[in-house]
């Protein structure tokens, strides 16, 4: 009865400190910008997220009766906007979005109907807009931020990403902010990527035979280990600082994160959705004070100049929805921190799937392919593999933020 009146004295310390943190910054208006509550973008802005006339923008409000859909282009060098009311209201669009992500969570062969129809009732309305797009942002809203896109499935059979790569963005305000710091760091960054990698922290444990989530249960994870070891080879020991197993410390990520271009963590991550800046990464021990958690919240206080961070975990794309904000979780306390592009999960993913996406992706970005374009040559790679041709093995990964 004690533990359970100090737990529940415990979630309301932490629930009170995150609102605490959200009046601090809504004190200070120099803090705004990272809340996603810059001043509201204007059509000459829209246009520069548009790199080309391949590219589209899309942004959904929804509301209790129904939803709208804003599909912007550059057509002839100006943004150009269209409207769609698409009619559904909020609680049938997360019945359908939930038995979809069910659908793919389990496996379950049958899942192109349901793919089919969010694909028609969601992006079939701006056909025309999206029609030899290459490149789709998409700002989503309420739980539209739990639906895969990517793996929904046109009226020709096809799923999206194999027409066009997809990137995430809070709003479309926000994504300015995370361009321009792109770009400030692009041209401040020298020319070669230095990469801080952490796999596989629990440590010392046999490859299981049945496939590992990469979850709360904190089994090992072998698969994590080799991912990071590959990621050594692709950028090389002069490019790259790998740590494993007892090494992949709590203390290191704080120290050493700060002097990387690209952060990867291979880990498990636990998600809190009562609080969810104190959900976590898990990491090995080290430092006095360090408990090998990896909260939110302490991402948050760091002060990175890296251009992407990596968190190959579970359900490290999900959290609680902010007004304006997006998903306050991993990617937003990363976006605070100061990382522009951030590739996180929707799900629980399977870990050996997981570490061929991951290797797929680190290889594409050699080449110098766009961040979200070495995503989607990552997914299709599993995609065409028949061992892991279910969304459920490639879909689960999504890049928010700037996708260059």
């Amino acid at each position: 009865m004690a533990q359970a009146g100090c737990e529940t004295q415990l979630e309301k310390a932490r629930l009170n400190y995150e609102a605490f943190q959200n009046s601090l910054y809504a004190a200070h208006p120099e803090l705004k910008t990272q809340r996603g509550e810059a001043p509201i973008i204007n059509l000459h802005e829209l246009a520069e997220l548009l790199p080309d006339a391949s590219s589209v923008l899309l942004e959904y409000v929804v509301t209790e009766d129904q939803t709208y859909l804003f599909a912007i282009t550059k057509p002839a060098g100006q943004a150009e906007i269209s409207v769609y009311t698409l009619p559904v209201n909020r609680a049938e669009l997360t019945t359908q979005i939930e038995d979809f992500r069910r659908q793919l969570a389990t496996r379950d062969l049958g899942f192109r109907v349901a793919a089919v129809k969010l694909y028609d009732l969601l992006l079939k309305p701006a056909q025309a807009q999206l029609r030899g797009k290459t490149k789709v942002v998409i700002a989503p809203d309420s739980n539209l931020w739990d639906l895969p896109f990517q793996a929904l499935v046109n009226n020709a059979g096809r799923f999206v990403i194999e027409d066009a790569s997809i990137s995430y963005a809070p709003s479309l305000t926000v994504l300015r902010e995370m361009t321009k710091r792109r770009m400030d760091q692009t041209a401040t960054s020298s020319t070669s990527a230095t990469l801080l990698a952490f796999g596989n922290p629990m440590a010392n444990g046999e490859k299981q035979a049945k496939p590992t989530l990469r979850d709360n249960s904190l089994d090992p994870l072998p698969e994590a280990a080799e991912e990071v070891k590959a990621l050594r080879r692709l950028y090389g020991a002069g490019r790259s600082r790998i740590y494993v197993g007892l090494e992949a410390r709590e203390d290191r990520v704080k120290s050493e994160a700060a002097q990387a271009s690209i952060l990867h963590f291979t880990t498990h991550g636990i998600l809190n959705n009562a609080a969810p800046m104190y959900s976590h990464l898990t990491l090995a021990e080290g430092g006095p004070n360090e408990d090998g958690l990896l909260e939110a919240w302490e991402l948050m206080q760091l002060d990175l100049k890296a251009e992407l961070a990596v968190l190959s975990a579970c359900e490290t794309a999900r959290g609680r929805i902010g007004a304006g904000e997006g998903m306050i979780g991993f990617s937003w306390a990363m976006f605070i921190a100061g990382v522009p592009s951030i590739v996180v999960s929707q799900w629980k993913v399977e870990s050996a799937g997981t570490r061929d996406l991951m290797v797929n992706f680190h290889r594409s970005l050699q080449i110098k392919q766009t961040k979200s374009e070495a995503l989607r040559q990552a997914a299709l790679k599993l995609m065409r593999n028949p061992e892991t041709s279910h969304p459920f093995y490639w879909a689960g990964f999504v890049l928010v933020g700037a996708g260059t």
